[in-house]
């Protein structure tokens, strides 16, 4: 198979390379880079950067990549021997003699004040016939070394050139000293110094000279490596500032920039005034713009465009960016939401920031959305351009988008005297709070935490719509003219048809119990859901904590997107091609697909995805206990060849652990969110004390420099903020949630026993009375001390009461 043909269907923007590490990155000639970032390893097309493929490396972080001249030892072959330097957090460096059996045999040493080793490289260019120069570079001294091995003698030293007078403190105390010989030049090495300053100094008999024309000057926070290829005539380097630049050494300018992302890319749209700029809100306390395609232009251009193209926005932008919504016809200006309270609007062509005066006080992310023109209902002639926010349990506000500074209006005097009886139902509910809106026209839909659904019209703030379908919070919502979509904390979708429903209302709503149309396939929360731009298409993609994006026609799925590999977090579609949409994860990838590239059936949601199949392999390396599901499967099929009834192989399967998903969420839950859950199931056992206990505290005790510390809003917020939806609200929630999870593990029995149905609504089938049979026959586990219980308590959970 061709190279070419291997590129994967979609393409990717992929998240910064580890930090404060010069051996995570790699270039593989003729064709790839590759870099770590956190546990993942991303590889680039060498041309383009263009992404090739990623896969997960380690359940941890990722220190280190390939095993040869590059990271805590460097090799080098003299008089056909082969030799390492290996260097040492104590200051030492041994050069070893590989032998032809791999054995080392310490040579020489070289000490250098008990500081650690930071950088090592080789000469890679000696002169012909004597040993090469060895380089390295240490933690706390701002000197690199030069010696000369046969003699162990410092040949000479190379200082790093002080910052310039307009650092900070903090920039003149950061510094990361990576040395490089050149392939190309024999005595050259390249350094890194202060500020992203990548400099030349060429090492001759009379001392090192610094060469001023050779200095790459295009980071401007400290860079970290430097990796050559192309005989020395290009390199990569990677830095503090997020930047993968591509060099020409002859030049010494950049043949290409990528500006990756640390953060999370909370939010994506596109203004319909731009449709080829994704706007991104990060969450470093910055507005991302991605010009992913070049827009026409009446002046041609010689050079090809770059793919990664982007420019960051941080006036007045302070905590992570949340929300971001385009204005429905404005150039340039965008809405955001952070996660501190704050929103404002945002003038891309000025790059100035217009944060409203705060009228939403608690410090949590404000909904917002573009309102219509409101002018004539709230009787207010400034209301022409709106934008409508609103909080859990905060008031509903229509503010004026062109004075950021004026006060807004409360809407929910205007729809509790539209619908008295409604308004005063909710306020009598206990724990009633919004947790989703959406705008479309002339309609507001809000979801609320029990998941109850209300769309109140906008011209005449009349209730007409009210369902009940969900039974958990809802956790997104989408307009498509008279559709809306929702999706709640349990997987499930719904769309509503709102059609004539805003005519001929009547005084009293009956809330509707029974959907439109309706999805369950996620297992975790809905995050996103984003109907399709293309006009009278009714298709839907939605986003999961599952790590998943499916899209549905109507209520029929049609695809599924599994490369993502931590919970979904936005989803935008573009204006160009109507099948093409971006999404954007927790793993920090911005993914640019075509959902018809992954078409998939009922069936394909109980196989398991990417990172789940990843999972599964490095435990397999690892030693781990879970079997991998092919293994399994043959296994099972050689056993029942042997066996002559159909109830042997049952007793076979019977065999297997019974709760994978459960340990495997166990295994993988970090101390902090185990913390959590114990402090919030105290609270509850003991009537809400702990919280109380929390709270005084907090005001007696704490001064207010101590509570707005982010290390300790994250114990004082315990209870403030919502659960994550983990495999914990199965266990410890009711007897639906114990259903629940039991269908969740017994799917996954059926994955890794590569088990499948003749008939394909089989699948979708959940006997709950056969699977509390299998949970009983579980003798071997039922009740032993040694075992972790959760079959026990699955077992009494589901027994009659």
């Amino acid at each position: 198979m061709e190279l070419q043909e291997r590129y994967p269907k979609c393409q990717a923007y992929p998240p910064v390379p580890t930090w404060f590490n010069s051996n995570v990155t790699k270039v593989l000639e003729p064709h790839f880079f590759l870099y770590a970032t956190r546990n993942l390893v991303v590889i680039l097309d060498l041309k383009e950067l263009k992404y090739f493929n990623s896969f997960a490396a380690s359940l941890d972080k990722v220190n280190a990549i390939d095993a040869h001249n590059v990271f805590c030892y460097t090799g080098v072959t003299y008089n056909n021997v082969d030799y390492v330097a290996i260097g040492y957090s104590n200051g030492l460096i041994f050069i070893e003699e590989i032998a032809e059996d791999l054995n080392m045999k310490t040579i020489f040493q070289i000490a250098s004040d008990n500081d650690s080793i930071q950088s090592i490289d080789w000469q890679k260019k000696p002169l012909e016939g004597q040993w090469p120069l060895l380089a390295f570079s240490t933690k706390r001294l701002r000197n690199i070394y030069i010696y000369d091995i046969p003699s162990q003698k410092k040949r000479t030293s190379v200082k790093i050139p002080y910052p310039p007078s307009i650092a900070t403190e903090q920039q003149k105390a950061s510094i990361w000293i990576e040395t490089s010989w050149s392939p190309l030049h024999e005595n050259r090495l390249y350094l890194t110094g202060y500020l992203g300053l990548i400099f030349a100094v060429d090492i001759t008999p009379n001392g090192p000279q610094t060469l001023n024309g050779e200095r790459l000057e295009k980071h401007n926070r400290i860079a970290f490596s430097i990796n050559w290829f192309n005989g020395g005539k290009n390199c990569i380097t990677t830095s503090l500032d997020k930047q993968i630049i591509k060099w020409d050494m002859n030049k010494k300018k950049p043949m290409q920039t990528m500006r990756t992302q640390s953060a999370y890319p909370y939010a994506l749209d596109i203004s319909p005034t731009n449709p080829n700029q994704l706007v991104i809100g990060m969450g470093d306390n910055n507005i991302k713009l991605w010009d992913f395609q070049k827009g026409e232009s009446i002046m041609p251009s010689k050079n090809r465009h770059n793919y990664y193209t982007s420019t960051l926005l941080w006036r007045k932008l302070y905590s992570k960016i949340i929300l971001i919504e385009c204005h429905p016809f404005k150039e340039g200006v965008i809405a955001y939401a952070d996660d501190i309270g704050r929103f404002g609007v945002y003038n891309i062509t000025n790059q100035q920031s217009e944060p409203f005066k705060t009228h939403q006080n608690s410090k949590e992310c404000s909904l917002i959305a573009w309102g219509p023109d409101m002018s004539t209902a709230l009787n207010d002639a400034n209301m022409v351009d709106t934008l409508i926010s609103c909080k859990r349990n905060g008031p509903i506000l229509v503010h004026d988008s062109q004075n950021p500074e004026s006060n807004p209006i409360v809407l929910n005097g205007f729809l509790e005297q539209k619908n008295p009886s409604w308004t005063d139902s909710l306020q009598f509910k206990n724990g009633f709070c919004r947790t989703s809106m959406a705008v479309e026209r002339d309609l507001i839909a809000f979801g609320h935490m029990d998941g109850v659904v209300e769309v109140y019209s906008l011209n005449t703030f009349q209730l007409v719509y009210v369902s009940t379908c969900h039974r958990k919070a809802i956790t997104a919502m989408d307009w498509k003219g008279n559709y809306l979509a929702t999706g709640c904390e349990q997987g499930l979708i719904v769309i509503h048809d709102l059609t004539n429903r805003t005519e001929n209302v009547p005084a009293t709503i009956i809330p509707e119990i029974e959907a439109f149309k309706s999805m369950k396939r996620h297992t975790m929360a809905i995050t996103v859901l984003k109907w399709t731009r293309e006009p009278n298409i009714y298709i839907i993609a939605s986003g999961s904590n599952d790590n998943l994006i499916y899209v549905w026609d109507m209520d029929k799925l049609v695809s599924m997107f599994d490369q993502h590999r931590n919970a979904v977090l936005s989803i935008c579609w573009h204006y160009s091609d109507p099948k093409k949409l971006f999404s954007s994860s927790a793993d920090r990838f911005i993914y640019d697909w075509s959902y018809s590239d992954y078409r998939a059936s009922e069936t394909d949601c109980y196989k398991p995805i990417l990172f789940e199949r990843e999972k599964i392999e490095m435990e397999k390396q690892n030693g781990g206990k879970r079997p991998a599901p092919n293994n399994t499967r043959q296994n099972e099929l050689k056993k029942s060849k042997k066996s002559k009834t159909t109830k042997t192989a049952k007793t076979t399967r019977a065999s297997f652990a019974m709760m994978n998903e459960s340990e495997l969420s166990e295994n993988t839950t970090s101390q902090i969110n185990k913390a959590k859950k114990c402090l919030r199931l105290a609270n509850v056992i003991f009537e809400g004390k702990i919280e109380a206990t929390v709270e005084e505290l907090k005001h007696r005790e704490l001064t207010d420099m101590e509570r707005d510390d982010p290390s300790t809003l994250i114990y004082l917020n315990i209870f403030e903020s919502g659960e994550s939806n983990t495999i914990y609200e199965h266990i410890f929630g009711d007897k639906e949630d114990v259903f629940n999870l039991v269908e969740i593990e017994e799917k996954s029995i059926q994955t890794q026993t590569g088990t499948t149905a003749t008939n394909g609504e089989m699948l979708d089938r959940f006997d709950k009375q056969l699977s509390m049979n299998l949970m009983l026959s579980q003798t071997n586990t039922l009740f032993n001390e040694n075992d972790d219980g959760i079959t026990d308590w699955i077992v009494l959970a589901m027994s009659p009461q």
